[in-house]
C-alpha cells in the first residue's frame, strides 16, 4: 500500500510539472512546433529501455489500432497545449482530467457496456465541478467566461477518453513499454505532419523557434517519467486502484505550481469544483 502510494504521487508531481513547464513553453513556443517537441524526450527514453527489456509486435489489425491511438493521442496533447496557452494551467488541467468519463462515454457506445446509476451520479458531479471550474470572477457572469481554453481542454479530454477507449480494445497484447514506444512514435510522426501541413498564416521557420524549446522538451521528458513511474508501480506492487487515486491528483501539484511561481489563483468556487472533479474521476476509476 505505501509502495504503490510513493509511485503514485510520484507520478502524480511528475506529471503536474510536466503540465507546468508546458505551459510555460506554449506562451512562446509554436504550437506546431511544440507538438514535435514534446515527443521527442519520451522516444530517446523508452528506445534504450525497450531495447534492455524486448521488443516483439507484429504488425496486424493491433498494431492499427495503436497508429490510430497514436493520432488521437497526438491531437489531444495538441489541444491541451493550445489550452494551456490560453488559459490558467491550473482550470485547464483540472478540466483535461476529466476524460475518464469520456472513456466509458466511449464504452458504453462501442462495445455496449451498462451505464450504471453511480456512474451516472459522477458524471453529473464531474460537471458540476467543471462549471465551477470554468466560471469566471462571477459564477454567472457569461461576460467574462472564457470560452477557448475551457473548450480546448474538453476537446483534450475528450480525445484522450476515446484514446484510453481504443486501447481497451488490445489490452494484454503488448508490454506496456511496448505500448508506449509505438504509440510515442506514431504521435512524432503525425506531429511532424500536422508541423509541416500547417496553415501558412501560422508557419515559422523550426530552427528559429530551438531557443524556445527548453521547457517543452522539460516537460517531455517529466511526461514520460511519470509514465515510468506509474507502470513500473503497477508491475512491482500490482496495486492498480491505489496508483489510480494517487496519479490522479497531478492537477493539485499544477495548481501550487502555477500559484507559487506564476501567482496564479483561482476563486474558492474554483477549488470547489477541483475537489469535485477529482472526487468524482476517483471514483470513477476506482468504483
Amino acid at each position: 500500500m505505501l509502495e504503490a502510494s510513493l509511485f503514485g504521487l510520484a507520478c502524480a508531481f511528475l506529471w503536474g510539472m510536466s503540465d507546468y513547464f508546458l505551459s510555460k513553453g506554449s506562451k512562446k513556443l509554436n504550437l506546431y512546433v511544440s507538438n514535435v517537441f514534446l515527443k521527442v524526450p519520451g522516444l530517446v527514453l523508452l528506445v534504450p529501455f525497450v531495447l534492455y527489456r524486448g521488443f516483439d509486435v507484429a504488425v496486424d489489425k493491433h498494431f492499427l489500432i495503436l497508429a490510430l491511438a497514436g493520432l488521437i493521442n497526438m491531437l489531444a496533447y495538441f489541444f491541451h497545449t493550445k489550452a494551456l496557452s490560453l488559459g490558467k494551467a491550473g482550470v485547464v488541467v483540472s478540466i483535461g482530467s476529466i476524460y475518464p468519463i469520456f472513456t466509458l462515454i466511449f464504452s458504453v457506445v462501442a462495445v455496449g457496456l451498462n451505464l450504471s446509476w453511480t456512474n451516472a451520479a459522477l458524471f453529473i458531479l464531474i460537471t458540476v465541478g467543471v462549471f465551477f471550474i470554468s466560471s469566471s470572477d462571477k459564477v454567472f457572469n457569461l461576460k467574462q467566461f472564457r470560452a477557448k481554453p475551457i473548450l480546448y481542454a474538453l476537446l483534450s479530454a475528450v480525445a484522450l477518453g476515446v484514446n484510453f477507449g481504443l486501447l481497451g480494445f488490445i489490452k494484454g497484447v503488448y508490454e506496456w513499454q511496448e505500448l508506449l514506444l509505438v504509440i510515442g512514435s506514431f504521435m512524432f510522426i503525425f506531429s511532424l505532419l500536422m508541423y509541416r501541413f500547417q496553415p501558412r498564416i501560422k508557419r515559422v521557420n523550426f530552427s528559429k523557434q530551438l531557443k524556445h524549446a527548453k521547457f517543452t522538451i522539460i516537460a517531455g521528458t517529466l511526461l514520460t517519467l511519470g509514465s515510468f513511474f506509474y507502470y513500473i508501480g503497477f508491475e512491482k506492487t500490482g496495486a492498480v486502484t491505489v496508483l489510480t487515486i494517487f496519479s490522479s491528483t497531478s492537477p493539485l501539484f499544477v495548481i501550487a505550481l502555477g500559484r507559487y511561481f506564476n501567482k496564479e489563483t483561482l476563486h474558492s468556487y474554483q477549488y470547489f469544483g477541483v475537489v469535485l472533479v477529482l472526487g468524482g474521476v476517483i471514483l470513477l476509476n476506482t468504483l
